[in-house]
């Protein structure tokens, strides 16, 4: 209430809640209607189904217009990508790691610099960054295609949550997987993480909940995205950022299928 009242006060007229339901939420202020338009915006990737809420922000590839009858809120669409970033200004992405990051680079180059890491550097390394929790059994099979038709491939992912990265460790060798050909590591410090992800070959993006923040980071690093936009607005970020935000859609699929064949071409 207090919150409530201190933005009535300033008589706000557009206020953004940048959090929706997620953790550290605000919605009963929200609920309260201090300020004349109040707006969905970015972090929260679905309706927010509070009346309070007058537009969701997105734009024509992430929320198309005819998605707007499963939205309590109205659309508020932007011309380009609605998810902006501000990593221009907050990394510094012209270091001597990023270089040697560049798939220009000479191959023994790029090695090395993954050997840094942990990173095979002989492979063809496809990455997915994402949270283990976004992981399910049709972007399994997908890894395992490219694994068994591209033989000198490894799968790079981030070993985070612990338990589920003990558990996917667990389903690899069920599947026979040699242990080489799927890296776990840990998160790279915050100044290097651009960069680092950006020894990857290609990022295979998740399915029913795209990487978001995530595809920012690795398509700043200038790392190739593959992406496959489905229903829901969280499924359709990664298409958001290739087609509105960088004119790309050779990356974007139309199936499971078709991303695994975007890969391997």
């Amino acid at each position: 209430e207090q919150v409530a009242q201190s933005i009535n006060r300033q008589r706000i007229d557009v206020l953004l809640d940048l959090n929706g339901w997620a953790g550290g939420h605000r919605v009963r202020a929200i609920a309260m209607r201090p300020a004349r338009v109040q707006v969905n915006y970015k972090n929260w990737v679905a309706t927010t189904g509070m009346p309070s809420i007058h537009y969701n922000t997105g734009d024509r590839v992430a929320t198309p217009p005819e998605y707007v009858s499963h939205f309590s809120e109205s659309f508020l669409l932007l011309p380009t990508s609605y998810f902006l970033s501000g990593h221009k200004y907050q990394y510094d992405l012209d270091t001597p790691l990023q270089q040697l990051a560049d798939l220009a680079q000479p191959s023994q180059a790029r090695a090395q610099a993954r050997s840094t890491f942990g990173i095979p550097g002989d492979r063809f390394v496809v990455a997915n960054f994402n949270s283990l929790l976004k992981m399910e059994p049709r972007l399994w099979n997908l890894l395992l295609f490219l694994l068994n038709t591209i033989p000198q491939a490894s799968v790079w992912m981030q070993q985070y949550p612990r338990a589920q990265a003990q558990r996917l460790q667990q389903v690899a060798k069920d599947a026979n997987l040699d242990s080489s050909r799927m890296v776990l590591t840990a998160y790279a410090p915050s100044h290097q993480h651009i960069t680092v992800k950006a020894l990857a070959d290609v990022f295979v993006d998740s399915l029913s909940y795209n990487a978001h923040t995530t595809a920012a980071d690795t398509l700043w690093g200038g790392l190739p995205h593959v992406t496959l936009p489905e229903e829901k607005m969280a499924a359709r970020v990664g298409a958001s950022l290739l087609v509105l935000g960088l004119g790309i859609g050779e990356c974007v699929a139309r199936s499971v299928g078709d991303m695994g064949d975007i890969v391997v071409a």
